[in-house]
């Protein structure tokens, strides 16, 4: 079983998960300082997939409460046609709705400095946008 990977794509930074081998909790996250254009990313973000044995990517849609798409949301989903295109794993969009927020309450609550938030905020909503995927998962296979 190979590795799911969570995108949370942000207009100046990416944030990137990578779930453990058993597919059950985030293992590993980061920040990527977004690229003129996509292509640079798509290139990085291939790699990663390439070298980290991933089955899926999940790229977070950041929808409204109401369920409606707003700029983000679109921005997200242009950004997953363009990495379907590179890559060779299925690329998942989900609903990552308060993804964000949450990331910022932990680090909040882990007193991380509001300069160091910046850096890294949008890996660990990546983060809680894998785990989101990854429990709704274990539910689904828990009703059959």
């Amino acid at each position: 079983m190979g590795r799911i990977m969570a995108v949370d794509v942000g207009e100046q930074r990416i944030g990137l998960a990578l779930s453990d081998e058993l597919q059950t909790f985030p293992a590993v996250q980061q920040t990527l300082v977004r690229h003129e254009g996509y292509r640079a990313d798509m290139r990085i973000i291939r790699q990663l997939i390439e070298e980290g044995h991933v089955d899926a990517v999940v790229v977070g849609l950041p929808l409204h409460l109401n369920g409606s798409s707003g700029a983000g949301a679109e921005a997200a989903r242009e950004f997953a046609a363009n990495l379907r295109k590179y890559v060779r794993v299925p690329v998942i969009e989900f609903d990552e709705r308060l993804s964000t927020v949450e990331a910022e309450r932990m680090l909040i609550h882990a007193d991380v400095s509001r300069k160091k938030r910046r850096q890294v905020v949008d890996g660990v909503a990546a983060g809680v946008i894998l785990q989101a995927y990854l429990d709704g998962r274990r539910k689904e296979g828990s009703k059959d």
